[in-house]
């Protein structure tokens, strides 16, 4: 199982879904539900510190931030700035999960998908593109929290 990218062990516990080193513990007889609230969990903890330093390094307004069970985008912009992501983020290389944050950032100031949406992405993330195949690549995951 990857989470962030990395290789993690599965290992059935009796107990709270976790991460302990290289092990991820999936509560017995509901391992589906723990593997939701554990990837949940990881990326909420992962958006509150990286979401706050894209947005202040870059001059970014946001309104708040939500986890959610999408299963047919990987982030999406309210028009009130509101950003929301995907658990399913949690399964991808960070790269990739700092591609969508910066990519919904930049929705908060272009609210299309432009050639000076993507002129705006590509200053902040040079390399883009090598995320959205990255993210193109991995479209099965979501499925996997169906």
């Amino acid at each position: 199982m990857k989470i962030f990218g990395n290789d993690y062990e599965v290992r059935i516990c009796d107990g709270k879904g976790r991460l302990e080193g290289n092990l991820v513990y999936l509560t017995k007889d509901a391992e589906k539900q723990s593997f939701s609230d554990l990837a949940t969990d990881v990326l909420r903890n992962y958006l509150a510190i990286r979401v706050p330093a894209i947005a202040c390094t870059n001059g970014f307004g946001y309104s708040k931030v939500s986890v959610t069970s999408a299963t047919t985008r990987w982030g999406s912009c309210g028009r009130l700035n509101t950003l929301n992501f995907s658990r399913a983020l949690a399964c991808l290389p960070l790269f990739a999960v700092d591609y969508v944050i910066v990519h919904e950032l930049c929705h908060t100031r272009v609210r299309n998908h432009s050639s000076a949406f993507y002129a705006e992405v590509k200053k902040i993330m040079p390399d883009y593109r090598q995320a959205e195949k990255i993210l193109k690549e991995n479209s099965f995951v979501s499925k996997i929290f169906d």
